[in-house]
Parts: structure tokens; sequence; C-alpha cells
């Protein structure tokens, strides 16, 4: 929910008061505006997942997010809640394991850390 909506209806709710009626009709469009802008802003924070053909609450979300350790964007997956193995839906293939992201939480080395940059004289060697 959007935390400015029910203020922002209450002072223009207010402002409308005894006003003429052309301005109230305008004024009345202009909360009914802000109402529909206050349903949209629930609406982009509303979460789409689908886990084996269920739609999940948001508490089955950030549940998978804790097992995946990081975010779970919206969409369809398969999931084998056995072994942890994951894949989009509709796709038998297997895409990895729900918590590939907690057994390398560091960042990878680079490539001139590992010693695999090499200089254009290297080449000629």
């Amino acid at each position: 929910m959007c935390p400015l909506r029910s203020s922002v209806v209450l002072i223009v709710g207010r402002a409308l008061c005894g006003l003429p009626r052309s301005v109230m009709r305008d004024g009345l469009r202009l909360l009914f505006g802000l109402a529909l802008l206050g349903q949209v802003c629930v609406a982009q924070a509303e979460r789409y997942v689908v886990v084996n053909g269920q739609r999940q609450t948001q508490q089955q979300i950030f549940a998978l997010e804790r097992a995946h350790c990081g975010p779970v964007p919206n969409g369809h997956y398969w999931l084998n809640y056995r072994n942890g193995i994951w894949g989009y839906a509709g796709n038998p293939r297997p895409q990895g394991h729900i918590a590939d992201n907690c057994r390398n939480p560091g960042r990878r080395p680079s490539l001139s850390e590992r010693g695999m940059l090499f200089s254009p004289h290297d080449y000629v060697r």
C-alpha cells in the first residue's frame, strides 16, 4: 500500500468542503484519480511467483528467497522439495539447485587475480 494515499485523500477531501459544484466536481475527479493511483501502487508491489502450479504467498516467497540466498524473480517454476533441484515451468531441464547462491557467497576472483591476463608480447613468444 502506498503510505501517502490515505493522507492525500483526507487532505483533498477536507479541502473540497464548501466549494462551488464545478470545483467540487473537479476535485472529486482528482480524488478518484488519486484513489486509482493508490491502487496502482499496490499492484506494483505485488509478487507473482508460481511453483509447481501453485501461486506462492508472500511468506512462501520469503521462505524461497531465504533458501535461495537471494531474490526470486516473478515467474513460473518447478521445484523438487526433496532434493532442491529447480527449473522453469514447461521445461523439464533442471536449472540448478535452490541453494547454489548460498554455496559461493563471495565474488569470483578477477582474471588478473587468477593469473589469466596476457600482454601482447606473451603471444609473440
